[in-house]
C-alpha cells in the first residue's frame, strides 16, 4: 500500500469511531481484512495509537493553530501528527499523504492549511507538571472530569502510573483444562510467552492452535472468577450478569459448581451458551433481567455473582476508546443500575452463603463506595476475608491486568 492508501484506510477506521461511535474492535476488523499483511502491524498501530494519545493529539492540534478545524480535517491532523511524533515515518512522507487525503474527502481547499500544521509539528506545546490536572488529562488520556476524580482518589503518581502503563498487545489463553492438561497444551505448542495463569498469543499462533484446547480469557477475568470461589469447591452458583459467559464457565470448571448464568438479552445468553459448549462444561443459561426481582431464588444460592454493568474504564489499555465518549452524566445512571442489581442478587444467597460484586472500572464511585452503601443498610452481610481482606484491587501498573474489582461478601443469617 502507499502511504496515502495506508493513512486513508486509518482515516476510514478511526471515521467510525470518532463519528459512528464504533467500538474500536469492532471498527479495526471492518476493515483490516483488505489490508495486505506487511501492513497489518503499522495500520493497526497508528489506529489505536491516535486512540490512546487522542488528548496528546488534541492539544497539539490546538496550539499549532489559532481556530478550531473542523472533526474531519482534526483527525486528518491527529493521524498526520501521531506519525511525526510517535513512527519513524519521514515527515514529508507523512505530510505529502496527509496533503492527498485531505484532496480525497472534498476539501482541497484546506490542503495546504494542513500542509502548514504538520510541518510545524515539532513547535506544539504541552502542559508540565505543575498543572497537575491539565497534565494528566493530556499526558493520561482521560478527560478531565475523570482526571479529577483520579487525582483525588489515587494522587498524582499513581494515577499517571496507571494511565500509562501498557500490557501485552497479544490475546491472553489459558488452557481448556476439560480437554488437555497444562502438561500437555505446553508439550503440543511450546508456547513462549507465559502469564500467571495461561499465555499471551499472536492471531497467527491462534490459527494453530485447536479451538478446543484453549480459552480466550483476559488475566483479569481469571484473577476475578478465583476471587469468587476461594475456599470453596462445590454449591450453586448464580451468575446474575454473565455474558459472554468466562467467569461462569471458569467456576464451572474449577470444581463442583452448579452455575446457572444469565444475561438480559437473548442473543447474549446464546453466547454464554455457545461458551459453555465449545469448553465441553455444563451450566444453564437463563435471560433475566438483573434490576427485577425473581422471588422463586430468593435464598436458593450458595454463591451469587455481580459482575455489574459499569464504565469499562478500567480496560483502557485494550481498548483506548473508553474514554472517548464517557461523559460524567452516565455515570449516576449507572451506578443507580449497579447499586439496584447488587442488591437484588443480595435476596438471593443462603444464610452463610456468599456474594461477590465485581467492575471492570477504576473508580470508587462505582466499587468501594457502592460496596460500602450496601453494608451500611444490610447488617446481615459482611466482608468475607479468606486469608485476605475480602477486597480485590487490580491495575495494570502492578498486577500486570486490566483496572478490575472484586468485592466478597457474606451473608449472616
Amino acid at each position: 500500500m502507499t502511504n496515502y492508501q495506508r493513512q486513508k484506510i486509518i482515516f476510514d477506521m478511526l471515521s467510525r469511531v470518532y463519528f459512528d461511535k464504533a467500538f474500536c474492535g469492532i471498527a479495526l476488523n471492518e476493515q483490516i481484512g483488505a489490508v495486505p499483511a506487511q501492513d497489518k502491524p503499522f495500520v493497526t498501530k497508528v489506529f489505536y495509537g491516535v486512540l490512546e494519545k487522542n488528548n496528546y493529539l488534541d492539544c497539539a492540534v490546538k496550539s499549532l493553530v489559532s481556530s478550531s478545524p473542523k472533526p474531519k480535517i482534526a483527525l486528518i491532523l491527529k493521524i498526520g501528527l501521531y506519525q511525526l511524533y510517535f513512527t519513524s515515518q519521514p515527515a514529508y512522507a507523512v505530510v505529502s499523504a496527509s496533503v492527498e487525503l485531505t484532496k480525497s474527502i472534498g476539501k482541497r481547499q484546506l490542503s495546504g492549511f494542513v500542509n502548514a500544521v504538520l510541518k510545524n509539528y515539532q513547535n506544539a506545546v504541552f502542559p508540565d507538571k505543575k498543572n497537575r490536572l491539565q497534565y494528566v488529562t493530556v499526558f493520561g488520556g482521560t478527560p478531565q472530569w475523570l482526571s479529577k476524580k483520579l487525582l483525588k482518589q489515587y494522587g498524582f503518581d499513581f494515577t499517571m502510573d496507571m494511565l500509562t502503563a501498557r500490557l501485552p498487545v497479544k490475546t491472553h489463553i489459558r488452557v481448556n483444562t476439560s480437554r488437555i492438561t497444562p502438561g500437555e497444551f505446553q508439550k503440543k505448542y511450546d508456547c513462549k510467552d507465559l502469564s500467571p495463569r495461561g499465555y499471551y498469543v499472536t492471531a497467527d499462533e491462534l490459527q494453530k492452535m485447536d479451538g478446543s484446547d484453549y480459552i480466550v480469557q483476559s488475566l483479569a477475568s481469571i484473577y476475578a472468577a478465583e476471587f469468587y470461589i476461594k475456599d470453596k469447591d462445590c454449591g450453586k452458583v448464580l451468575d446474575v450478569c454473565a455474558a459472554p459467559g468466562g467467569k461462569s464457565v471458569f467456576m464451572a470448571q474449577a470444581g463442583n459448581f452448579d452455575v446457572t448464568s444469565c444475561d438480559l438479552y437473548p442473543h447474549r445468553v446464546k453466547l454464554i451458551e455457545k461458551y459453555a459448549a465449545n469448553v465441553g462444561v455444563k451450566i444453564t443459561a437463563l435471560q433475566n433481567d438483573a434490576e427485577k426481582l425473581r422471588d422463586e431464588w430468593k435464598d436458593k444460592f450458595d454463591i451469587v455473582v455481580c459482575d455489574v454493568p459499569c464504565s469499562g474504564l478500567g480496560v483502557f489499555c485494550s481498548k483506548p476508546d473508553v474514554f472517548l465518549h464517557r461523559t460524567q452524566a452516565m455515570q449516576c445512571e449507572i451506578v443507580n443500575i449497579q447499586k439496584k442489581i447488587l442488591q437484588n442478587a443480595a435476596c438471593y444467597v443462603r444464610p452463610g452463603g456468599r456474594l461477590c460484586y465485581s467492575t471492570c472500572t477504576i473508580l470508587h464511585e462505582e466499587n468501594q463506595d457502592v460496596v460500602s452503601e450496601f453494608l451500611n443498610t444490610h447488617p446481615n452481610f459482611e466482608t468475607e476475608k479468606c486469608g485476605d481482606e475480602g477486597v480485590m484491587s487490580l491495575y495494570p501498573q502492578t498486577d500486570g491486568c486490566d483496572g478490575f474489582f472484586v468485592a466478597r461478601m457474606r451473608r449472616l443469617v
